[in-house]
């Protein structure tokens, strides 16, 4: 098998990083044995029901596809985006995120495996660092597998090897110290893991072998059907978004997002970017940690928007470029067709008015600055400043209304019909791919609702079914 390096991708890596932390010097299997022992628990996991699985499988085009490890992954800011929602995956995100409550959380990601890769092999982890005050200590790893399969964790030293067997409906901590150590996680089929990165200051509490089996039993019972979403295996046609955190740019660090990030806009040959390499490298350089993860996380963000214009809409790689630099995805899809060249045009002229005040130097740049600084976003078109201000109005909507929505709850698409019925309330078809009238279906999979109020586009919020949104949009057409 290959042996490499989890972030620099080569075995160069993993020869280097060894060379600067040998493995500890295990005289006979005994000690090699309690040293496992002595860095891993067994800990709880919280149960993936049917639903909330149906619902990672609608969001799993935003995974980005890693074709020598034959998997989606869902990166940190991903999982952001769903545990934001109010269904079913969010709250189990939000579980995870809590798996170890004495522990500080620093990162994490999600795969979806194939199960079929032999190149990823034999590696070593390396943790996060520079973006947390506390130390990064190890890492929570949980499997949900097929009916059948287990999820396992192969690590050698020398000579000596061992397996170390995650339980069904479990998870366990191992620290960084075992994962500095050769592993590899068993070929097991179509499988989904779960990695969290975190700060744990004492060991956790092994969980008792009765309750393991209980758990086991519970998670099996939910009956998890992979092969129905998953198979055949068509990757490329599965995951559509980025597969680093940092988005579309490529193998990299924080510190080369961060440099893309204040670089600015790149529009091709012949024009200058708002700063060059070495500028952006010394810029960079001077950053707190803080600012630089920021930076980072900003670039990520942007070219995520990007990827989806350009994948997901259609536009020109130029024109999504300078649409992500101005407008948010929901801002796009409600902006007509006419009114998004209009602005494309717009932006573009702009940008090379600043490159051109960027190549004559002198007074000239020193006017691009103060430009910038009197107009940071591009004027708006009528029907964008109408957008703009109903998703805001979305979000700070009468506190009253908004109580009153979200004491409503998360309802089943059975649940939500039921509710109509008492309510005696249609749910008015519609031949949309939402289903029903007045409810839009989001890229990430979920329903929206927006209707309008005294001539106004109101933002009345997102839901897990069509039939909960169709709920609203009748609850407030009758209001």
């Amino acid at each position: 098998m290959a042996n490499i390096d989890t972030r620099t991708g080569t075995e160069a890596g993993i020869l280097k990083a060894h060379a600067a932390n040998p493995d500890p010097d295990f005289e006979t299997f005994d000690e090699f044995s309690e040293f496992i022992q002595a860095n891993y628990r067994t800990i709880y996991m919280p149960k993936m029901s049917k639903e909330v699985f149906e619902e990672l499988m609608e969001a799993k085009s935003l995974a980005g596809y890693h074709k020598k490890k034959e998997r989606g992954t869902f990166q940190s800011n991903i999982l952001d985006l769903l545990r934001d929602g109010d269904d079913a995956l969010a709250r189990w995100i939000k579980k995870m995120r809590e798996l170890l409550p004495e522990g500080n959380y620093i990162n994490d990601f999600m795969n979806l495996n194939s199960g079929l890769c032999e190149e990823s092999g034999w590696h070593r982890d390396r943790p996060t660092e520079g973006t947390t005050i506390a130390p990064n200590t190890g890492r929570a790893i949980a499997y949900v597998m097929q009916k059948g399969k287990r999820g396992s964790l192969r690590v050698r030293s020398g000579k000596f090897e061992t397996e170390i067997v995650v339980p069904t409906g479990c998870a366990i901590y191992a620290t960084n110290e075992l994962l500095g150590l050769e592993h590899c996680h068993g070929l097991n089929g179509l499988c989904l893991s779960y990695v969290l990165e975190l700060s744990v200051q004492v060991m956790p509490v092994e969980a008792p072998q009765a309750a393991r089996d209980a758990a086991g039993r519970a998670q099996q019972a939910e009956e998890i059907n992979f092969a129905a979403h998953l198979e055949p295996w068509m990757p490329e046609t599965f995951f559509l978004g980025a597969k680093l955190k940092y988005g579309f740019v490529g193998i990299g660090s924080v510190r080369r997002c961060a440099m893309a990030w204040h670089r600015g806009l790149k529009m091709g040959k012949g024009y200058l970017r708002e700063l060059g390499k070495d500028e952006a490298r010394l810029l960079v350089s001077a950053l707190s940690p803080e600012d630089l993860a920021e930076a980072a996380r900003q670039q990520g963000m942007l070219t995520w928007r990007i990827g989806s214009l350009h994948r997901g809409s259609n536009e020109t790689l130029m024109h999504a470029r300078l649409l992500a630099r101005a407008l948010t995805l929901e801002q796009y899809e409600a902006m007509p067709e006419r009114e998004r060249r209009q602005l494309c045009d717009q932006l573009w002229a702009r940008a090379v008015a600043d490159a051109a005040l960027r190549r004559a130097g002198g007074e000239a740049a020193r006017r691009l600055w103060q430009l910038k600084e009197l107009r940071k976003r591009p004027s708006l078109s009528a029907a964008e400043l109408e957008t703009r201000i109903a998703l805001e109005a979305g979000e700070a909507a009468d506190e009253k209304a908004q109580m009153k929505r979200a004491a409503r709850g998360y309802l089943t698409a059975e649940e939500a019909i039921t509710q109509a019925i008492a309510e005696k309330l249609t749910l008015v078809p519609s031949s949309t791919d939402a289903r029903y009238k007045g409810v839009h279906r989001a890229r990430t999979g979920r329903y929206e609702v927006q209707i309008t109020e005294n001539g106004k586009l109101t933002y009345i919020g997102s839901f897990g079914t069509a039939e909960q949104a169709a709920l609203e949009v009748s609850r407030e057409t009758l209001e």
